[in-house]
């Protein structure tokens, strides 16, 4: 089933009808990745301990990618649960010109700057206890940076700089950061590099929130950074999907086997499920592809997928002609997937499917 299921995504990557649209079409792809924990029975409790609990309790850990070219999942690893999310962030020369949107999970400032190294571009939260210095301010309340001394301000610790703000606005900084060491004739040299930090405070949680990247001011302004990483959600969404309408994680199955194939079943499901919503989008009229969301399809997918597998099935190992079978049951997805009203898909806020 992983095999599958690899075999499936990488199918899927080459044939996408999807491409980047508006701000972000100069990005080759945008991948979030993000974790889940699936709780299983309490006899692989030895085999795969829970992180954080007092009891025998067991959990595997989903890792997964998505894309948004893709429109799906682009990997997925299963792990035991207390595999630590930036473990599984592997960062190559083929991340070049691709834009990676990570929580806290995944913070490294070594991973930022190999991300960097290899021309690829990020956009993360910045952890509570994060050390770095103010260099320059591009923006901030014209109110405040007009009779700000940026003199003044020039290698003052980050936090420090927030709090001497008045709590409003947003604050476009750049900022040096400790990314790691090197040794020049036996003597450990620290290497700073500079990023820059989009600080906006959320009057609902009292709170400076923080936000790095690589991106210049020249190609981003401060908002569309902050309405990337929002962006993030979706694999939050996929997760909710799975748990949802595919019982992802509720067979506490006492087999270490049977619950790997019921977790890459689900998986494929979904992935499967993705696919066939990309067609349908890609098919139907200019007028109706706004109607079709990824949600409304995955809770119809999940009523229709036993009849859809029997079609299949019969195609496949079975006799008779399917055609009169899938065209009924094509018109089925698309009366019951479509909206009546336009809605703004989070999954395709940055793409569109052709």
């Amino acid at each position: 089933l992983k095999s599958l299921m690899e075999h499936y995504i990488d199918q899927m990557v080459h044939q996408s009808p999807a491409h980047l649209k508006g701000i972000v079409g100069g990005f080759k792809d945008i991948l979030v990745q993000d974790s889940s924990i699936i709780r299983i029975s309490k006899k692989l409790y030895e085999l795969h301990p829970a992180a954080r609990s007092r009891d025998e309790s067991a959990g595997l850990k989903i890792h997964a990618i998505y894309s948004v070219v893709s429109n799906s999942v682009k990997n997925a690893i299963i792990t035991t649960e207390r595999v630590h999310d930036s473990k599984m962030l592997k960062i190559g020369p083929e991340i070049e010109n691709i834009l990676l949107i990570n929580d806290l999970g995944y913070y490294s400032l070594k991973i930022f700057s190999k991300i960097q190294q290899y021309g690829g571009f990020f956009v993360s939260r910045i952890k509570s206890n994060a050390v770095f210095k103010v260099v320059s301010i591009n923006s901030g309340p014209s109110e405040i940076t007009s009779i700000v001394d940026h003199i003044r301000f020039k290698s003052i610790n980050g936090y420090d700089f927030l709090d001497l703000m008045p709590k409003k606005g947003v604050y476009d900084l750049i900022c040096s950061f400790h990314v790691g060491d090197k040794r020049i004739n036996k003597i450990k040299t620290p290497i700073f590099q500079e990023f820059r930090v989009i600080c906006t405070w959320n009057p609902l949680t009292e709170k400076w929130h923080l936000y790095i990247t690589n991106i210049s001011k020249e190609l981003f302004s401060a908002d569309d950074i902050y309405d990337l990483y929002r962006f993030r959600w979706v694999i939050e969404l996929i997760f909710k999907e799975l748990k949802g309408d595919y019982d992802l994680g509720k067979m506490f199955l006492g087999n270490e086997p049977m619950a790997f194939i019921h977790i890459y079943s689900m998986l494929l499901r979904f992935i499967i499920s993705r696919d066939l919503f990309s067609w349908i989008v890609s098919t139907s009229r200019k007028n109706d592809k706004g109607k079709y969301t990824p949600m409304l399809w995955s809770k119809v997918f999940s009523e229709k997928g036993l009849e859809f597998l029997s079609v299949l099935n019969q195609n496949l190992f079975g006799k008779g002609n399917v055609n009169k079978r899938w065209v009924k049951l094509e018109k089925s997805l698309r009366h019951l997937a479509k909206s009546r009203n336009i809605k703004e898909t989070l999954s395709l806020k940055f793409s569109e499917i052709l």
